[in-house]
């Protein structure tokens, strides 16, 4: 397979170097290095409260708690018959999700987080820092041991090795191997001798579950595994071909197609890989998954890397490993504080960092040499999305050879100028016919503006003559403004209340992952205006984008329910509103889901509404009048 191109931040040998060396002190556990880590009230605020790093595992297990050395048939045996029959013969099996976990775990939580930790400079791999990534994995393997004996689920004697993994695929991602990402090399996990015993059963198995709301589909990324019947030397360690497996395809393997929280099983002396994005054959969003090993028995599973503490060891968890985090029971796995989580990270990050080309978080370099981390409204990060990596592919090609590093790639500091100057562009191109002075022509020449009133049924809504008076946003302001001041993602939704030609939401689409970004306006002539310049936008534009619904609504926006019911970023050009239509839109607003960012350019004065919502920032912002206030209001 050969890579494709991809943006990625510029990092010269020296920068690795340094960076690997701090993060060996996170995996010895080193106090100084670890205490910027460990603090729950950051990671807490970074997942907004999808997930939670509540610092409850904070007590080590006993010795007795780790003592590990069981039988393996034992462990076998508990296996689900039908899984041990598929794992023994193919090499590998796919277990659904079941009901408890998709009641438990909410769809978006996951996902959503690894985004903010993107945004923050943060590798996928941080997710470990919370309680749930782990509570999945234990529920999982409860559901792949199983109750084959009747006397309930014994998980208490399963062990979990200490590397765990998070892997996360994004949509403008190169096509090759890298930490955090994918890895598109047929491989084994481990040498067959190292994950068997001497009558060829299985000590060791691997397990991996996809994350992501639609799971592992065919085109974003499923694993791939080459049954045993057709790996010659499956079982012939010792043969050269045992352990280079370059000449598979994809053509060769079967995809494992899984479902959000179901799991993928296999023996990890089977050939497998990781497929790619395609995004020119499907829709669905990059998948994103948890990877960990389960140890069946007493033998330690090697991974050609150093070796896990010995079993039965009495050295407390508590306690500093010269090896770094130790493997322990499931039912401990999330235990021993936050120092143990990051130990387990750092980890990863090291047992992979042959395969970086360079990170792929901008901003995690900053964040190893911070005394403290930092959120990202304390804390400049340069923020990317989906949409802007795709206006940057012209960008590059087109752009001054200064904005390259020495290696090709583009430099972190000087990405996010070229994003926000080819955003501009486009939008510019997108209104040239249509222009401030257009659409002012349109609102006054509005058959609604002389009468002021819409019905509702028996309802009848009056708007003052001043809130009808149009003004627009100025785009670079508003994009600078979404770009670094509203956290969002693919799963949220992007309502403007009085969308007039529709260059807010234009702005939302250009620059933002939205799911959706929709206007809703009342008069009729700038709805049709901005109905036209959407059928521009799907002509020129739309294919340039990764995420591209945009629709515009003639609704008075006290009718329309869709954005107090849908919408998580809501824009309100609230500045020449009356008292009476702010107080109905804040008695609408309090309906907004928990965590929904609000947009206005006037206070709320409603009681109900700041008792709901908490002013998390103020600051100007360039509009067509002239510079403004724009204050942002959180749903708590």
């Amino acid at each position: 397979m050969k890579r494709q191109e991809a943006v990625l931040p510029t990092i010269d040998r020296g920068q690795t170097l340094e960076m690997l060396m701090q993060l060996q002190t996170l995996y010895f556990g080193d106090d100084e290095a670890v205490t910027k880590y460990a603090d729950a009230a950051y990671w807490n605020a970074l997942a907004k409260g999808q997930l939670s790093c509540c610092d409850s595992s904070s007590s080590s297990p006993s010795t007795d708690d780790l003592d590990t050395s069981i039988d393996a048939d034992t462990s076998l045996a508990r296996l689900n018959s039908n899984t041990l029959d598929h794992i023994t013969t193919k090499g590998y099996h796919v277990l659904p999700s079941p009901k408890i976990k998709q009641n438990k775990y909410s769809s978006s939580a996951f996902t959503s987080t690894l985004k903010a930790l993107a945004d923050a400079g943060l590798p996928p791999q941080f997710l470990l820092m919370y309680d749930e990534t782990w509570e999945l994995l234990r529920d999982t393997v409860r559901q792949i041991v199983g109750d084959s004996n009747g006397s309930g689920s014994n998980d208490n004697t399963i062990t979990i090795e200490s590397d765990v993994n998070i892997w996360s695929l994004h949509k403008n991602d190169p096509s090759g191997s890298y930490i955090g990402g994918n890895f598109i090399n047929p491989h084994r996990d481990m040498v067959f001798n190292a994950c068997h015993d001497d009558d060829e059963r299985p000590t060791s198995l691997s397990v991996w579950i996809p994350l992501n709301k639609c799971g592992a589909t065919g085109f974003n990324g499923c694993m791939r595994c080459i049954p045993i019947e057709d790996d010659d030397f499956f079982y012939s360690p010792q043969h050269p071909r045992h352990s280079t497996n370059s000449h598979y395809t994809d053509d060769d393997a079967e995809k494992l197609i899984i479902e959000q929280f179901g799991c993928a099983i296999w023996d990890p002396s089977v050939v497998h890989w990781g497929g790619s994005y395609e995004p020119d054959r499907c829709k669905e969003e990059p998948r994103s998954s948890l990877a960990f090993t389960i140890r069946l028995g007493s033998k330690a599973a090697d991974f050609g890397t150093a070796a896990s503490r010995t079993p039965g060891s009495s050295t407390p968890l508590a306690q500093v490993d010269p090896t770094g985090p130790a493997a322990c029971l499931v039912e401990d796995c999330g235990k021993g504080g936050l120092k143990r989580r990051i130990q387990v990270v750092a980890k990863g990050l090291l047992s992979y960092s042959h395969h970086w080309p360079g990170f792929p978080c901008a901003g995690f370099s900053e964040n190893l040499k911070q005394s403290k981390l930092t959120l990202a409204e304390e804390r400049k990060v340069t923020k990317s999305t989906d949409n802007l990596h795709s206006l940057l592919k012209d960008g590059v090609k087109n752009g001054n050879k200064k904005t390259k590093g020495e290696d090709g790639g583009i430099a972190s500091d000087e990405l996010l100028q070229l994003a926000q100057k080819k955003v501009l562009q486009e939008l510019d191109s997108l209104y040239e016919e249509y222009t401030f002075a257009t659409a002012k022509d349109a609102s006054l020449t509005d058959d609604l503006q002389r009468h002021a009133t819409t019905n509702d049924g028996d309802q009848q809504h009056h708007h003052t003559e001043d809130s009808l008076v149009y003004g627009e946003i100025d785009l670079q302001g508003f994009c600078d403004l979404l770009m670094n001041d509203i956290p969002h993602g693919s799963t949220d939704i992007f309502y403007d209340l009085g969308s007039g030609s529709g260059k807010a939401v234009f702005a939302a689409r250009f620059v933002g992952d939205f799911q959706e970004c929709v206007g809703i306006e009342l008069l009729h002539n700038l709805h049709e205006l901005a109905s036209s310049v959407r059928s521009l936008y799907k002509f020129l534009y739309q294919h340039k984008l990764i995420h591209q619904n945009v629709q515009f609504v003639c609704s008075d926006l006290l009718d329309c329910d869709g954005w107090w019911k849908d919408g998580t970023v809501v824009y309100v050009p609230n500045l020449l509103f009356d008292d009476n239509l702010k107080n109905q839109i804040a008695e609408k607003a309090v309906k907004l889901k928990a965590g929904a960012h609000l947009i206005c350019l006037k206070k709320f004065d409603s009681a109900a509404f700041n008792s709901a919502f908490d002013l998390v920032k103020e600051r100007p912002v360039a509009m067509s009048w002239g510079e403004s206030n724009v204050y942002i209001y959180q749903r708590q």
